[in-house]
């Protein structure tokens, strides 16, 4: 069974020179070993690579912060680019990996910038954490600006040259999270006071550094820093009832889909005396019921105007994301989750029949339903999933 991971050792080559322009780096990896078809692939596909790229990043972010180099920071500084090429085509609200972006940037914001030293010296200049960390906000910065339209030129730009615009500004890059975190509340990724993670100023986040705390000025109520998975893990260990409830309502988001696999994966719920199924199944359904009102029912359907409304509110999976597009995105994602806990193991696909059943039926219009049908019926027939 082959398993979602890393990128390889030949595709990181491609992507550890800080001098090459981003878009010869991707034209070098597709070239490498006939994968000709790693950008510009729609469908699932897509979201898988996105994923590898994702476990990629997480893997030379802990790397990063113990022996910064310019590998490391070509390697992350590509991964994000590619996170970006494979998802421009989708209006940046409604991006699945805006929340990446937003978590990435409130977690390195306060990251320190030198003075840059001449290019010609580059090879003996040594890097450090906060030199890499301040060169992918400025990256994520370019990205969201870019992704809005205001920006022209990423493809040519290249690591080092992100990394020398750091450190010519000589402070740490600017970068209002605000509107971006509005668009995740509208569209129902992040919900106001909820366990999602809480809107950051750029000053909020200087004056947390600068205290040395743990709370924003706005948050003086006690709210943490990015603190909703060590919420969700506390309230696991103190109130199982309240936890299965948040676990089982969380939103339809990569980052959410994630932590849910990772609880899975490492058995958190086992030792915990919580039979894993049934909360993956109430989240499945719950997730299908976002799914489901992203679309508005014609108002022919029924008798009370109000019926949507009524019915979002009483299964509370009220969401900003609205339309087809935003449907086709939410499926997709659910599939990916699947898709995922079927390959690792991790749930058989037989006891989610009755949810796997209803994905076929009701969205059999969408490609990447189709495909999803078809691995789960190759399974079923004895051959290995892959």
């Amino acid at each position: 069974m082959t398993l979602p991971s890393p990128l390889s050792l030949d595709e990181l080559v491609e992507l550890c020179q800080p001098d090459r322009p981003y878009a010869e780096s991707t034209r070098l990896m597709q070239a490498a070993d006939g994968r000709d078809e790693l950008i510009h692939q729609d469908g699932l596909g897509s979201f898988e690579k996105c994923l590898r790229l994702k476990l990629t990043l997480d893997v030379f972010e802990e790397e990063a912060q113990h022996s910064a180099s310019w590998v490391n920071l070509a390697i992350l500084l590509n991964c994000e680019y590619l996170l970006y090429e494979l998802n421009k085509s989708t209006p940046l609200r409604i991006n699945p990996f805006l929340s990446h972006w937003v978590e990435a940037a409130q977690r390195f914001s306060h990251a320190s910038a030198k003075t840059a030293k001449p290019k010609d010296h580059r090879q003996e200049q040594q890097l450090d954490a906060s030199d890499i960390n301040a060169a992918r906000v400025e990256m994520i910065a370019l990205i969201l600006q870019t992704s809005q339209g205001s920006s022209e030129g990423l493809s040519t730009l290249s690591p080092s040259a992100i990394h020398e615009m750091v450190c010519n500004s000589k402070q740490a890059p600017k970068l209002d999270l605000e509107p971006y975190i509005r668009m995740l509340e509208e569209e129902g990724i992040y919900e106001k006071n909820s366990l999602a993670p809480p809107i950051l100023s750029m000053e909020n986040l200087e004056e947390s550094v600068t205290e040395g705390a743990e709370t924003t000025k706005a948050g003086k109520s006690g709210v943490r820093v990015l603190d909703w998975k060590d919420e969700l893990r506390a309230l696991l260990r103190d109130d199982l009832i309240a936890a299965v409830s948040e676990l089982t309502h969380l939103p339809l988001e990569l980052t959410y889909l994630d932590f849910l696999t990772t609880l899975l994966m490492d058995k958190t719920l086992e030792n915990l005396s919580i039979e894993p199924l049934p909360v993956v199944c109430d989240y499945i359904q719950h997730a299908l019921r976002q799914v489901e009102h992203m679309v508005q029912s014609p108002r022919n359907e029924s008798t009370d105007p109000f019926a949507d409304q009524r019915a979002v509110a009483s299964d509370g999976t009220g969401s900003g994301a609205q339309g087809r597009d935003a449907q086709i995105r939410g499926v997709k994602l659910l599939l990916l989750f699947i898709r995922n806990l079927v390959r690792r193991a991790l749930v058989d696909p037989g006891d989610l029949y009755f949810e796997i059943q209803e994905i076929c039926v009701r969205y059999v219009w969408i490609k990447e339903v189709r495909e999803f049908r078809a691995f789960i019926e190759k399974g079923s027939e004895g051959t290995e999933w892959t």
